[in-house]
C-alpha cells in the first residue's frame, strides 16, 4: 500500500456497513472509534451478487457519514487490503464497471482531529448500482428480499448502537419498516438513530 501521512505504526479502514460489526482480521483490530467522513451519506444503492442480490448499503455524494474506523497493525497492511478488497468487489486491475467499491485514502475527522484512512465507497459505474432508494422504497426492498436483507441490517444497527453512531437516512428506513411490520425493535432503533444515543433496554 502507498505510504499516508499520520500514523505509521498503525493502519485505519473506515467502514459504514457490515464491516463495523465485522471487520476482516477481527482478532487484529487494535481498537475501533467512531469517525466522519465529510462529502458522502449512506444509501441503499446496489444488490449484492455475493449475498444473492440482497439489497445493501452504499454510499452517494454531499452531506457527511459517520462510521467506524477499525485499527490494525501496519505490517499486516497488504495482506488486510488484499482480503477486504474481494469483500468488497473491488480488483484494481477489472474496469470500472466491474467493481462494486472503489478503494481510496480519505481523510476523516475524529474529534479536533485529522486521520487518514482506507475507505471502500460505492463505484456509480458498476452494474449492480442503482439510484439511491428513498426510505419508503428501501423499506419495501428490505421487506421483499427477506431474512437475509433483515440480518443484514441489524448487524449495521447493532454495531452503530455499540458505538453511538447515528444516522437520519437509516433512522427513516427503520420506521418505514415499522409502519408496515409494527416491531417494537424497529421503534427503539429508529429512535435510537434520531438521538444517536443508547437506547433503552
Amino acid at each position: 500500500p502507498t505510504l499516508i501521512p499520520g500514523d505509521h505504526a498503525t493502519f485505519r479502514v473506515f467502514t459504514f456497513g457490515s464491516l463495523m460489526g465485522e471487520p476482516s482480521f477481527p482478532n487484529q483490530v487494535l481498537r475501533s472509534y467512531r469517525a466522519t467522513l465529510p462529502g458522502h451519506h449512506r444509501a441503499y444503492n446496489r444488490a449484492s451478487e455475493e449475498r444473492g442480490g440482497t439489497l445493501v448499503m452504499g454510499t452517494e455524494p454531499g452531506g457527511s457519514l459517520e462510521g467506524l474506523v477499525h485499527e490494525y497493525p501496519v505490517e499486516i497492511a497488504q495482506r488486510l487490503l488484499g482480503h477486504v478488497d474481494r469483500r468488497e468487489g473491488f480488483d484494481r486491475s477489472l474496469d470500472d464497471d466491474k467493481n462494486a467499491y472503489l478503494r481510496g485514502y480519505y481523510p476523516v475527522q475524529v474529534g479536533d482531529d485529522t486521520q487518514w484512512v482506507v475507505a471502500y465507497l460505492s463505484n456509480p459505474e458498476s452494474k449492480n448500482y442503482f439510484d439511491p432508494l428513498p426510505p419508503a422504497d428501501a423499506a419495501k426492498r428490505i421487506e421483499k428480499d427477506g431474512k437475509a436483507a433483515l440480518d443484514y441490517l441489524r448487524g449495521i444497527e447493532k454495531a452503530m448502537q455499540k458505538h453511538k453512531i447515528s444516522d437520519s437516512y437509516l433512522s427513516k428506513v427503520l420506521a418505514q419498516l415499522d409502519k408496515g411490520k409494527t416491531a417494537s425493535s424497529y421503534r427503539v432503533l429508529a429512535r435510537y438513530l434520531e438521538r444517536g444515543s443508547v437506547s433503552p433496554s
